[in-house]
């Protein structure tokens, strides 16, 4: 009997998960595009953390944690968040711990997202709220950002026919790319509505540790404990090195459920991480997470040349990671950077890969060096920059 190629296509809702940031770029990347001259990455996020470890302990450190060890982290955690954000004392239950913030991300939209249920997420954001809820048979739902309000949440919107029958929201603060961090009023107004309408909100706080001032937390709104969940990543908050290691906090009903869907692949967590963690909360602010900080400033200073140069506008401060800039007379931010990457060698993230609303803008990582900013200005300054004249394109 001739046995025959069995086909069988892909699911449908990989057709429908958004590009990656970068992803732009693939076709170009394999290509020579300036002889002898290598690219220019200033689209990536690198934590610039290195990973130190004893090659000797390397068998014994990545053992799984003990459960004593785990809750010894948790307590640890409690206390330290409690103080952190000075709110009512915050207990074990109200935590748990898992992988990276991808990974946590995936896990809530598994946990409280049924198949045809209805998830906002932000217009301006990161594919991963839009591919998450994707995966379990969700539809994501953007919410309004704009430049018109600041890149916040327009709450009474929200608050409309769509938004009644939203399961969960996700929120991202301080955000990415625009830095915006939401301020006491906004999430006193999504609390609120998040509690007569019955919905989760997820508030994604990997970064709010980056600026030396602290960023609000939903956890110490009056009633963001009880209708939300926030998400943390153990290396972005304590300066660690790029471990996937994370943790959510919220209402003791909120984590059990993360805990029962996570005992379907439950996330393994070695005793180094464990052992990372308590250090990093004991040091807070460590030296690690200062250099972070000033490399993060002194890059965003050193891109002002490149700005210049280039006639972009910078449109966000050094509150995360990456800087958000606009492009002169609003041009097309794909081809914009497609020609950057053409005539340069620089590589950017376009506005639009994170929604129809960044087009006009892109995003520039700054956790890329001072020599690769340098590096990039002497390209563009001898060469013709990409503005055109006023009235055409």
């Amino acid at each position: 009997m001739l046995v025959k190629k069995v086909l069988i296509d892909r699911t449908d809702r990989l057709y429908q998960m958004p590009p990656d940031v970068l992803d732009f770029a693939r076709p170009l990347l394999g290509k020579p595009l300036l002889s002898g001259m290598e690219m220019i990455d200033l689209g990536s996020f690198n934590w610039p953390v290195p990973f130190e470890h004893d090659p000797k302990t390397v068998s014994a450190s990545f053992k799984a944690a003990s459960p004593e060890k785990i809750a010894n982290l948790k307590e640890s955690l409690a206390d330290w968040l409690t103080e952190y954000h000075g709110t009512r004392h915050i207990s074990r239950r109200e935590i748990f711990l898992g992988n990276g913030i991808s990974s946590l991300v995936w896990l809530t939209a598994l946990t409280f997202v049924d198949t045809g249920d209805l998830a906002l997420v932000p217009s301006l954001g990161v594919p991963l709220y839009r591919k998450a809820v994707t995966a379990v048979g969700g539809i994501p739902v953007p919410y309004p950002l704009s430049s018109r309000h600041q890149w916040l949440p327009d709450v009474e919107k929200m608050s409309s026919r769509v938004g009644k029958v939203a399961r969960v929201l996700f929120l991202n603060s301080p955000h990415n790319p625009t830095g915006v961090e939401l301020d006491e009023q906004t999430l006193r107004a999504l609390v609120e509505t998040a509690s007569r309408e019955n919905t989760l909100l997820v508030n994604d706080a990997c970064y709010q540790s980056i600026p030396a001032r602290k960023p609000l937390s939903l956890l110490s709104v009056d009633g963001g404990r009880k209708v939300g969940l926030e998400l943390y990543s153990f290396a972005y908050l304590l300066g660690l090195p790029p471990i996937p290691f994370g943790f959510a906090v919220g209402h003791r009903h909120l984590i059990a459920g993360l805990e029962a869907a996570a005992g379907v692949l439950p996330p393994y967590v070695p005793e180094a991480f464990v052992d990372l963690a308590i250090q990093g909360l004991r040091s807070f602010p460590s030296k690690s997470l200062q250099d972070v900080r000033r490399q993060i400033t002194s890059a965003a200073a050193a891109s002002q040349s490149l700005l210049e140069h280039l006639g972009l506008e910078r449109t966000s401060s050094a509150a995360i990671p990456f800087l958000w800039t606009r492009i002169p007379r609003r041009r097309n931010s794909v081809t914009f950077a497609r020609q950057l990457l053409k005539r340069y060698h620089l590589l950017v993230a376009p506005g639009t890969e994170f929604g129809d609303i960044g087009q006009g803008f892109i995003r520039l990582s700054l956790t890329a060096s001072l020599e690769k900013y340098a590096e990039a200005v002497r390209r563009v300054s001898g060469r013709r920059t990409l503005t055109r004249p006023q009235g055409r394109e």
